[in-house]
């Protein structure tokens, strides 16, 4: 399964997708380049303490937890791209996730409600190719 997290307000609000024009995945990759071309909005991932709060609770989920096996991750300044083989059903291991990293990322902060409160999820199923079943999670940051 790929999954991108993004920070609530990530997107611009004046985005428009015309309905019947873009396909799922031309949606999903339209959203993901504005997501990387982001200079303005929340760009909290990219500080170190938030960044590994993150990186901290995707290998917790997969080492502590046994929800998924995690193949690949790449924190990016304003979300988060995944690639794992889910163990349990996606409730049970995705808002486990986006709460704790969200509450403790709040925590850092000292806000009471916050973009992280407010994580949103795309998902993308794939196709695991058999040598990434044998790999060990692996990540990278952009800062």
């Amino acid at each position: 399964m790929f999954i991108t997290f993004r920070l609530h307000g990530s997107l611009p609000v004046c985005r428009v997708f015309p309905p019947g024009q873009l396909t799922t995945g031309e949606a999903f990759v339209a959203m993901d380049r504005l997501l990387d071309s982001a200079a303005s909005g929340p760009l909290y991932l990219m500080r170190p303490e938030i960044e590994s709060t993150v990186v901290s609770a995707l290998r917790e989920g997969e080492q502590r937890f046994h929800r998924y096996q995690l193949h690949s991750f790449v924190v990016m300044p304003n979300h988060v791209h995944l690639l794992a083989t889910p163990h349990v059903t996606s409730t049970q291991w995705l808002g486990p996730l986006k709460g704790y990293t969200g509450r403790k990322c709040n925590q850092i902060w000292g806000l009471q409600a916050s973009p992280f409160g407010k994580m949103r999820a795309m998902t993308i199923w794939c196709e695991i190719a058999p040598s990434l079943n044998e790999s060990s999670g692996t990540s990278s940051t952009t800062q």
